[in-house]
């Protein structure tokens, strides 16, 4: 009798020690697997650029965590919670080990190292509008107009070498859609029909090397203009002249009997010129036969102010229009 109580408390002993262990077992986290995630910002640092981390992990509670950053194996920074690190990246070809070390009761010590090389990225664009000779500004998008965007990475190796562009991978985004077409090994430039009327395209960009070892990533925002356009006087000695636009400031003509205008399509697209239609008022009239280039020829005894106006569509774009006048003055 006694040994069967006796049997009796080894057996509970046992189921209660087996529970235990059961229980121990799966409130015990193994993190090995497990990601240690960190925001940086900015998300793709460049060189000695000061970048700020924090740390994401949803395990424990980790405003009770005791948290240690290491910057190439070297402590700078621990503290209860303390999720929060700022540091410096290096120059370009040198990377930074950046180690996050989480201590905590219920996950014991745990840590991840991240390794962060600068790099740099920059994004030109240009269009296929038409701007004059000499123009000082940028041709930009109108309409469903052409967009081509060239990608300039500056992706340095641990040796110092640049790294040349066409031996990278890109991954082109058109309003956060993958272009599959455009994306893959060495395609630094994405050429696509841009935004119609009163719209924008959003274009993502991110590089790396084919190792992943450097990333970078940029967006960029092409927005839509309004085509214009612009007078000035073709002098006959002096050819166009440029430096006067003819819509703020008025011909004023008293000898000549013959004026020469060139209008110039500003911003429209000119792969086909023959889409482009030109439609001249002069003095509210319309004058037919001319396209860019007008001349106004001047009766005997006329005086006054005289409005010249210009109209120009392109008939393959019913969008694509613009409107534009100016006073001539006979004295």
């Amino acid at each position: 009798m006694f040994k069967l109580k006796t049997d009796k408390r080894i057996f509970k002993t046992l189921i209660v020690f087996f529970l235990f262990s059961l229980f121990s077992t799966a409130n015990a986290v193994d993190l090995e697997n497990q990601d240690i995630n960190l925001k940086f910002n900015p998300e793709f640092p460049t060189a000695n650029e000061s970048v700020t981390v924090n740390t994401e992990i949803y395990i424990t509670d980790i405003n009770q965590a005791t948290i240690s950053w290491f910057i190439d194996g070297i402590l700078k920074s621990k503290g209860i919670g303390e999720k929060q690190f700022t540091f410096r990246t290096k120059d370009f070809g040198e990377s930074t080990d950046l180690t996050i070390q989480i201590s905590a009761s219920d996950i014991g010590l745990v840590s991840k190292t991240f390794k962060i090389t600068p790099a740099e990225l920059d994004l030109i664009w240009e269009t296929d509008t038409f701007t004059p000779p000499f123009y000082k500004g940028k041709a930009l998008n109108t309409h469903q107009s052409i967009v081509k965007i060239v990608a300039f990475p500056n992706f340095i190796n641990s040796n110092g070498i640049k790294i040349n562009s066409k031996d990278l991978l890109y991954t082109w985004k058109k309003d956060w859609k993958i272009s599959s077409k455009d994306s893959g090994y060495g395609r630094d430039s994405f050429s696509f029909v841009g935004p119609e009327l009163y719209r924008e395209n959003i274009i993502s960009l991110e590089v790396e090397t084919l190792d992943g070892s450097i990333k970078s990533k940029k967006n960029i925002v092409i927005k839509n203009n309004n085509p214009e356009i612009l007078f000035y006087e073709n002098n006959p000695l002096l050819g166009i002249l440029n430096n006067r636009n003819l819509s703020y400031f008025p011909l004023n003509n008293k000898n000549s009997e013959e004026l020469k205008i060139t209008a110039y399509p500003l911003y429209f697209s000119m792969y086909n010129k023959e889409d482009i239609q030109y439609n001249w008022s002069i003095n509210n009239k319309p004058a037919y036969g001319f396209e860019n280039n007008i001349t106004i020829r001047r009766k005997e005894g006329i005086i006054g102010s005289f409005p010249i106006s210009l109209v120009i569509n392109d008939l393959k774009k019913l969008l694509l229009s613009a409107k534009n006048s100016f006073n001539l003055n006979f004295e």
